[in-house]
């Protein structure tokens, strides 16, 4: 039955394009976006012209934000989740070879993967700025569904390709999902991709993600915007799946701290951090009893980063940040970026002198 509906909603994403004015201006949507550029191209065009690359398939992502790490040669390297996204490069002076990898690998072990591949391309950072998602010490965590999507094994020393599953996905997400609803024009011409061209979403050249609908949304501008995940604190979903108390997940650890043996290996300062909430998402969560074990993984963790020489910072209960420098209550922005950084080279970081002052 499942491959019965994948085969009809292909025939219908087809039928859309190729028979209906929908489809026509679907096709035209995703030439005049670049949608469907290879990515090469695409990153050329970045580099050139500096527009903002945002596909409508969050499957590139990884290969892109590589290949840019590749060939823009940081000193600084971010690699994280979507919760570092937001460091650029005006928080570091202007001297800096700054990129941001974050989102090119989404788990620990995924992080390492990143790294020993960009030493196969004798890519080699001289800093890596590390971020720790609190929940990824959460054994529960890793049997929620959104976890289970996060791959670890992605071969980023080959390019990709465009198979005929992410063409299907894509015409889903322009044709079924309603997420890309056709439109004579695109408000943002000149980027790459539907994300980008339709919405102005997309990467800088620096890696900094643009979120151009969050930052136009009221609750955002309020300060509000975490009440749309209070429901996931309530009943223990995705990321705020419920803890088993204290305990930390030992496997996570261990993952741990072979990033930090292979960026001693080879010669890389790490300096990581646990992202802050806004203080009253965090207090919610305090609140619950349910996720204890978040003030308990920088204790275990801090001995380790110590042995290696490194640097670590726990921003998880901070009121470095506020509720109005937050996405969505846990994902800081811009300003709440830069005040992480701020608060590392007040307190001594090795990273002090490349940061800049608001």
């Amino acid at each position: 039955m499942a491959v019965f509906l994948k085969r009809m909603a292909l025939f219908l994403a087809i039928f859309l394009v190729l028979f209906t004015g929908t489809g026509v201006l679907v096709v035209r949507m995703a030439a005049v976006s670049g949608e469907l550029t290879p990515l090469d191209e695409m990153i050329e065009r970045q580099l050139e012209d500096n527009v903002l690359v945002g596909s409508a398939l969050a499957e590139i992502i990884p290969w892109y934000k590589f290949r840019m790490a590749v060939l823009t040669g940081p000193d600084i390297l971010v690699v994280g989740t979507s919760r570092a996204l937001y460091i650029k490069q005006e928080h570091f002076l202007p001297e800096t070879k700054f990129y941001n990898a974050a989102t090119a690998a989404q788990n620990f072990p995924a992080y390492r993967n990143f790294i020993e591949s960009l030493g196969r391309v004798n890519t080699r950072p001289r800093h890596i700025i590390l971020n720790l998602d609190q929940w990824q010490f959460n054994r529960n965590y890793f049997d929620q569904p959104m976890a289970k999507t996060m791959r670890q094994d992605h071969d980023y020393n080959n390019g990709y390709v465009y198979g005929r599953e992410n063409i299907i996905r894509g015409f889903y997400r322009l044709l079924l999902s309603g997420e890309y609803r056709p439109a004579l024009s695109v408000p943002y011409p000149g980027n790459m991709g539907l994300a980008a061209a339709v919405y102005g979403d997309g990467f800088r050249k620096d890696g900094f993600y643009v979120w151009t609908r969050k930052i136009i949304s009221e609750a955002y501008r309020a300060g509000a915007a975490y009440t749309d995940f209070i429901p996931h604190v309530e009943s223990g979903r995705d990321m705020f799946a419920f803890g088993d108390g204290i305990e930390i997940y030992g496997e996570s650890v261990q993952e741990v701290e072979k990033i930090l043996a292979l960026c001693r290996e080879k010669g890389i300062m790490v300096t990581a951090f646990f992202p802050p909430f806004a203080p009253s998402f965090y207090r919610l969560l305090a609140e619950s009893g349910r996720h204890e074990y978040m003030t308990g993984i920088y204790p275990v963790l801090l001995p380790l980063f110590e042995k290696y020489g490194f640097e670590l910072y726990d921003f998880t209960g901070s009121s470095v940040i506020d509720d109005t420098m937050t996405y969505d209550g846990y994902h800081p922005d811009d300003r709440g970026s830069h005040r992480i950084l701020l608060f590392m080279k007040a307190h001594g970081s090795v990273l002090a002198d490349c940061i800049a002052e608001e």
